[in-house]
C-alpha cells in the first residue's frame, strides 16, 4: 500500500480526482510500474482552530487519506545508477529554464544541479535562501527547487519514464563537511573537489567522469578538447558541465587547461568535451548533451 498525494489541479482549474476503486498506475522509482486501485484509509479526526464572529472557537476536521493497492507489475524498474547528471549554471528566465528541465528529463537526466560561475547571469550566493527567487520557493519551506521538481515530474509524466530526476545543489562528493554540502559549488572550487573525490575513490566503475563542455578548443591541441560522441564511448558514468550565457571566464578556462594537464595521460576526473562548432544557448547545450548520452549508452 502507498499513500497518494494531495489531487492536483489540471490546467483548467478543476481537480484531478481519484476515487475509490480507481484504477491508476504508480511507480516509486525503485520497483517498477504497478496497476494499483484506489483505496480510501478510515477516517480520523483533527483539531483545527477557527474565528467565527471575531472569536476564536475549535472545531474538528474529518481527515480521509488515499492510498494505492498495488495488483499486478506491469514493468520492471531500469537502473538509473549510470543516468549523467547535469551541472549547470542557472538560467534569468524561467521560461527557458523550465524548458531545459522538460527536455533533459525526457532524455533521460539523472540529477540536475545549479553551479556558480564567474559569468553568471543570476548570481546565487552560498545559501539556499538567495535561490527562492530563482527557484519559486520560499524561505520557510524546505525545499527551494520545489517549482522546477514539478515541471520534471510532468515531463516524466508524459515520456513515461519511471523516475524523477533528482533537482538539488548536493553534488555527492565525499565532502563530509555538513556546510559543505548545503553550499552551491562555484566552478572552480567543484573543479577541485571533484579531482580529490576522484583520486580518493579506488573502485572505477563508482566513478563519475566530469565532462566540460567548452564552445571551442582554446589552442586546437589535439586531444584537448574531445567530440562529445567519442568522448562518452569511454565513459558510461558523467556528468556535464554546462557554461553561463557568456562562456566560461579566463580563470575558469585556466583552471580547465591546468587540470587536463595535470591528469595528462591518466585516468583523468575532469576532460574538455565540444558540442559542435556552433556556439549554443545553455539550454541547448545541456538538452544536446544529455541526448548525446541518450545515443551512445541508451540506444
Amino acid at each position: 500500500m502507498r499513500y497518494l498525494k494531495k489531487n492536483k489541479k489540471q490546467k483548467d482549474g478543476r481537480d484531478d480526482m481519484l476515487s475509490e476503486k480507481d484504477c491508476i498506475r504508480v511507480f516509486d522509482g525503485r520497483n517498477g510500474e504497478w496497476l494499483a486501485r484506489v483505496r480510501v484509509s478510515p477516517q480520523h479526526q483533527e483539531d483545527v482552530n477557527s474565528i467565527d464572529m471575531g472569536k476564536r472557537t475549535k472545531r474538528k476536521r474529518e481527515i480521509t487519506s488515499l492510498m494505492a493497492e498495488c495488483i499486478v507489475q506491469l514493468s520492471l524498474q531500469t537502473c538509473q545508477d549510470d543516468a549523467p547528471w547535469v551541472l549547470f549554471v542557472p538560467l534569468k528566465k524561467q521560461p527557458r529554464m523550465k524548458l531545459m528541465i522538460e527536455k533533459c528529463t525526457e532524455l533521460g537526466v539523472g540529477r540536475m544541479i545549479p553551479v556558480v560561475s564567474d559569468r553568471s547571469a543570476w548570481m546565487v550566493s552560498s545559501n539556499n535562501d538567495d535561490l527562492d527567487v530563482l527557484y519559486g520557493g520560499n524561505s520557510d519551506e524546505e525545499n527551494v527547487f520545489d517549482k522546477l521538481e514539478l515541471q520534471a515530474i510532468e515531463a516524466a509524466e508524459q515520456c513515461e519514464r519511471l523516475s524523477i530526476p533528482i533537482i538539488t545543489n548536493e553534488v555527492s562528493l565525499g565532502v563530509q563537511d555538513d556546510e559543505a554540502n548545503d553550499r552551491v559549488w562555484s566552478v572552480e572550487s567543484l573543479i577541485e573537489e571533484w579531482c580529490r573525490g576522484w583520486e580518493e575513490r579506488d573502485v572505477t566503475a563508482d566513478k563519475r567522469r566530469l565532462l566540460v563542455c567548452r564552445e571551442r578548443g582554446n589552442d586546437g591541441t589535439e586531444g584537448k578538447v574531445l567530440p562529445v560522441i567519442q568522448a562518452l564511448y569511454d565513459n558510461p558514468r558523467v556528468a556535464f558541465l554546462v557554461g553561463p550565457e557568456g562562456g566560461w571566464s579566463p580563470e575558469e578556462e585556466a583552471k580547465f587547461d591546468s587540470t587536463c594537464t595535470k591528469y595528462q595521460g591518466k585516468d583523468s576526473p575532469v576532460q574538455c568535451i565540444s558540442l559542435g562548432s556552433s556556439v549554443l544557448r545553455a539550454e541547448t547545450a545541456c538538452m544536446m548533451a544529455v541526448g548525446a548520452w541518450a545515443l551512445v549508452h541508451d540506444s
